[in-house]
């Protein structure tokens, strides 16, 4: 139960994240500030994916901070 309620919990944050990432991109937010923003988003969309115990996912995203880190 605990973990469906995290899971729930971190769908929200990241529809959250997901408009504020939008409405970033729509603004035409000069980088590299935007870009640091973008990662400070997926980074903490990671560390909500560990909480809930979406190991899987919470990968996926530390694989996209390497992305975005260039490694």
């Amino acid at each position: 139960m605990e973990n469906a309620i995290l899971a729930q919990l971190f769908w929200a944050v990241a529809h959250h994240t997901v408009q504020e990432t939008g409405e970033l991109l729509r603004t035409g937010a000069a980088f590299p500030a935007a870009g640091e923003d973008f990662f400070r988003r997926i980074h903490d969309l990671k560390a909500q994916a560990l909480a809930a115990n979406l190991k899987t996912l919470a990968d996926q995203l530390h694989e996209m901070e390497g992305v975005l880190w260039g490694k």
